[in-house]
């Protein structure tokens, strides 16, 4: 099973979503089951972690992949500045739903391969 953790403290993992679990209307089913999409405790570097994670999946998903990596960690971060520099409270949901509505705007700018990623993801029945 595929988990994917939102870490907002790195004490204190909130798991979103796994393989099959719908995401925003889809599901992660067709991700290789052996991609650790979570980074794990062995892990010390993003970088290493993206590396391993995109040369796990088929090669016509990667720049796909690649772009949904970037957005959830542009989101994450901004969410992070807006915790320490706003005082406001994390909130998993709330990050979940800037991924939701960035992502269509990135996708309507032009950001073909995500589109195609978030398109061959089944649709929730």
């Amino acid at each position: 099973m595929v988990k994917i953790e939102v870490v907002i403290n790195s004490s204190v993992p909130f798991q979103s979503a796994g393989a099959g679990a719908p995401v925003n209307g889809h599901e992660l089913s067709r991700l290789p089951k052996s991609a650790q999409l979570a980074p794990q405790p062995t892990v010390t570097h993003f970088s290493g972690w993206w590396k391993k994670t995109t040369s796990d999946v088929p090669k016509e998903a990667r720049k796909g992949l690649n772009s949904l990596i970037i957005l959830v960690a542009w989101e994450i971060w901004k969410h992070r500045n807006t915790c320490v520099f706003d005082n406001m409270r994390p909130n998993v949901q709330e990050v979940l739903r800037a991924i939701s509505s960035e992502g269509g705007i990135w996708c309507s700018a032009g950001a073909s391969k995500l589109q195609e990623l978030v398109l061959r993801l089944p649709s929730e029945a």
